[in-house]
C-alpha cells in the first residue's frame, strides 16, 4: 500500500491526462479502426509501483460488460492500461445503445529518457458521436485516476463513482439508437466483418454496393408498403386474417364512450380496450370487468388515439412468434410483470427481489422496461384476486402485478424451443407473414396451450408487428444468423484507393484507371460517378462523395481518389481496400517515406495488404 504522502502526491498528478487541444473527431476510418474515431494525445504518469490489477478489479464492478482483452506481453504497462481504458469507455456507451465497436489504436509518441515517468501516446478510439465519446472517455479516465491514487474506503469510492457513472450515462441518451434491433445488427456486422454505413438516421446499409442490404430495425428494403400499412392497423389486420380463415379477435371499432359501453355489453365482459394504431402495448387495457372501469379506460385510451377498439377478452398464454422470409426464427412466451411465490415471503418482499434482479441485468437488455412497483394497477389486480401486498403466495404460484405482457410494461419473457410448439401454430405464423407480405413479422398469439393446434383451441392472433424486436438476451447469436441469411454471399466489392500527395490534381485519367481496375464507380475531387455518369452535385468533401458510392446498389467496384489533406481531415470511406497507392507529386522519391508522407503511410497501412508509394503516372 502507498503511504498517505504518496497518495496525496498521486492525486496532484493524475495517472492519465488527456491533452485537450489535441483531441479531434474523424468521420471516416483511420489507423485500423472500423468506424469513426476520436483521436487525442494522452500523457501517463507511470509510478514504479503502479499495479493495474486492483484498478481492473474495481472497474469491473462499475463496468461489468467491458470486453477486456488479455494483457499483451509485448506491450508496455501503459499500453495495456490504455487498452483497458478503451474497453471501459466503449462499454459505458454501448450500455446506453451508443454503437461503439472494434479495437483502438495506441502509438507511443516519444521514447522518453531512461527512468522517465511521463509517457505520451497517440490514442484513437472508435466513436459514433464526438460528444458521447468525450463524456465516456472523461468519466473513465477520472475513475481510473481516482482508483490509481489509492482509496481508503473502496466501497464508498465505488458508490460515488457508480453515481457519477449513472449521471453520465443519462447524458448519453440523446446519442442512443432507438429500439434494440439496429444496435444489435451493427454489433453483429462488426463481429462478422461486414462493413456498414448509415444511409440516414437509423437506416443502415450492410455490405457495399451491389452486395448490400438496407435495414431500418427489422424493416428491410424488401418489406412491402402494403404489409407495413396493414400491420400498423389492428382493425385492418384482423379483417384481412378473417378473410383467410385465420383466428382474428372479435372486436368493434368505436367512436365514443357510449359506443364503447354498447360494444362491451354485446361482446360480454371482460373486454379489452386498445388503440388500433399503436404498438408495444401503448394504450392497451386488458381484462376490464365493469362498465365503470370501461369508461375510465376508454378515456385513457382516447388520450393516445382517436381510433379505439373494444375487444372480447380471450384467456390464454401470450406468445410472440417471429418470422423471417417464410421461416420461424424465434418463439417467446410473454407474461405480465409479477412475482412467483416461495411459500415464505410476502408479495411485497418478493417484488423487492425482482426489482434488484432487474437492476443487475444489462442496461441495454432492459432499458425500456417499466420498473415493477405496488402502484394503483398492481393493487387493483391483487384486490381482484383476493390478495394484498402482505399475502404470502404458495411456492411456484405466479401473482401478476400487471395486465399487459409487454416488456415495456414490466413484463417478462422466456425462450420456447421449437419442439414444444405444435407444427400447425408454426405454419400459421408463416402463413400470416405471407398474407400480409412481410419479410419480418412478429405474430402475437394468445392460446391456452401452444403445444396443441390453434384449430383445437380458442386461440387468436391479437397483433402482427411488421417491425418486431428480435431480442438479444436469450439468443445473442440470432442477429449474426439473420445477417448471414440476408447476405449469404460476399458482403464487400472491389475497392481501390489513390491518395494524392497534395491538393494538386496529377495528370492522369482517373476514369480510365477505374475501368482498368474493373470498377464502374469513381469518387474524385468531392464528386462521384457510376457507369460514367455523374448523378450528384458536388459533396462537401471527398469522404461524403465516396460514401455515396458505397451505399449505391448499382456499384460493382470503385476507385476512390482523395488527397493527403482530405484524408487527415475526414478519414477513409471504408475500413478495407484491395489496394492503396500514395501518388507523389515529384519524381524525386528520396524523401518519399519522410515527414507527412510517412505519416500518411502509417495511417492507412492497417486498411490494406497492398500499400504503395509511387510517382504519378504520365
Amino acid at each position: 500500500m502507498a503511504s498517505q504522502g504518496e497518495e496525496t502526491e498521486r492525486a496532484k498528478a493524475p495517472l492519465i491526462l488527456v491533452e485537450p487541444e489535441t483531441a479531434f473527431w474523424l468521420a471516416g476510418s483511420i489507423l485500423g479502426l472500423m468506424q469513426s474515431s476520436v483521436i487525442c494525445v494522452v500523457s501517463l504518469q507511470s509510478p514504479a509501483d503502479l499495479e493495474i490489477d486492483p484498478i481492473k478489479a474495481a472497474m469491473t464492478q462499475l463496468v461489468p460488460h467491458a470486453r477486456l482483452m488479455p494483457p499483451d506481453s509485448e506491450a508496455s504497462l501503459e499500453e495495456n492500461l490504455l487498452q483497458c481504458v478503451h474497453a471501459w469507455q466503449a462499454a459505458v456507451q454501448r450500455d446506453r445503445s451508443v454503437p461503439v465497436f472494434g479495437p483502438c489504436s495506441i502509438s507511443r509518441m516519444n521514447g522518453g529518457a531512461e527512468g522517465a515517468t511521463k509517457v505520451r501516446f497517440r490514442f484513437a478510439v472508435p466513436s459514433d458521436h464526438l460528444e458521447a465519446t468525450r463524456m465516456a472517455l472523461a468519466w473513465t479516465i477520472m475513475a481510473v485516476n481516482r482508483l490509481a491514487a489509492g482509496v481508503g474506503n473502496l466501497d464508498g469510492t465505488l458508490s460515488e463513482l457508480g453515481n457519477s457513472l449513472a449521471a453520465m450515462q443519462n447524458s448519453l441518451m440523446p446519442y442512443a439508437m432507438k429500439g434494440t434491433n439496429g444496435f444489435r445488427f451493427m454489433e453483429a456486422a462488426m463481429e462478422l466483418g461486414i462493413p456498414y454505413h448509415t444511409v440516414v438516421h437509423d437506416m443502415i446499409a450492410y455490405g457495399q454496393g451491389k452486395n448490400s442490404i438496407r435495414l431500418f430495425s427489422t424493416i428491410s428494403e424488401h418489406t412491402t408498403w402494403m404489409g407495413g400499412i396493414f400491420s400498423k392497423d389492428k382493425y385492418l389486420t384482423a379483417q384481412v386474417l378473417r378473410r383467410f380463415g385465420l383466428p382474428a379477435p372479435n372486436h368493434r371499432l368505436v367512436s365514443d364512450e357510449e359506443a364503447a359501453v354498447e360494444a362491451a355489453a354485446a361482446l360480454g365482459y371482460p373486454v379489452v380496450v386498445k388503440p388500433t394504431d399503436q404498438e408495444q402495448g401503448v394504450g392497451v387495457f386488458p381484462s376490464i370487468r365493469t362498465e365503470e372501469a370501461l369508461r375510465a379506460r376508454y378515456a385513457d385510451a382516447r388520450k393516445i388515439s382517436k381510433l379505439i377498439l373494444v375487444e372480447q377478452h380471450v384467456a390464454g398464454e401470450d406468445f410472440r412468434i417471429t418470422v423471417m422470409n417464410g421461416e420461424v426464427i424465434k418463439i417467446m412466451r410473454r407474461r405480465p410483470g409479477g412475482v412467483t411465490g416461495d411459500g415464505k415471503r410476502s408479495v411485497a418482499l418478493l417484488l423487492e427481489d425482482v426489482r434488484k434482479a432487474s437492476e443487475k441485468e444489462s442496461g441495454r437488455s432492459w432499458k425500456n422496461r417499466v420498473s415493477l412497483k405496488l402502484d394503483d394497477e398492481a393493487l387493483a389486480i391483487l384486490h381482484e384476486d383476493g390478495c394484498s401486498p402482505d399475502t404470502i403466495p404458495e411456492e411456484g404460484v405466479f401473482v401478476p402485478l400487471r395486465r399487459k405482457a409487454n416488456v415495456s410494461a414490466g413484463g417478462f419473457h422466456e425462450l420456447i424451443p421449437f419442439d414444444q410448439v405444435h407444427s400447425d401454430n408454426l405454419r400459421m405464423a408463416v402463413r400470416v407473414a405471407e398474407i400480409l407480405q412481410l419479410d419480418f413479422a412478429g405474430v402475437d398469439l394468445l392460446i391456452p396451450d401452444i403445444s396443441k393446434s390453434w384449430r383445437e383451441s380458442h386461440a387468436i392472433i391479437c397483433e402482427v408487428n411488421a417491425q418486431p424486436q428480435i431480442g438479444y438476451r436469450d439468443t445473442p447469436e440470432i442477429f449474426k444468423e439473420i445477417l448471414r441469411k440476408l447476405m449469404p454471399g460476399k458482403a464487400t466489392i472491389p475497392l481501390h484507393l489513390i491518395i494524392l500527395e497534395n491538393e494538386k490534381v496529377p495528370k492522369f485519367n482517373a476514369a480510365r484507371m477505374a475501368a482498368k481496375l474493373g470498377c464502374n464507380g469513381l469518387a474524385f475531387r468531392n464528386r462521384s460517378w457510376i457507369d460514367g455518369f455523374g448523378w450528384s452535385r458536388p459533396f462537401d468533401n471527398d469522404l461524403a462523395a465516396a460514401r455515396s458510392l458505397l451505399i449505391d446498389k448499382s456499384l460493382t467496384g470503385a476507385l476512390i481518389v482523395t488527397s493527403d489533406e482530405e484524408l487527415k481531415r475526414h478519414g477513409l470511406a471504408s475500413a478495407h481496400f484491395d489496394t492503396i497507392k500514395i501518388l507523389l507529386e515529384s519524381a524525386d522519391t528520396s524523401q518519399a517515406l519522410s515527414g507527412l508522407i510517412r505519416l500518411t503511410y502509417d495511417l492507412v497501412t492497417p486498411h490494406s495488404r497492398h500499400v504503395q508509394i509511387v510517382r504519378p503516372p504520365a
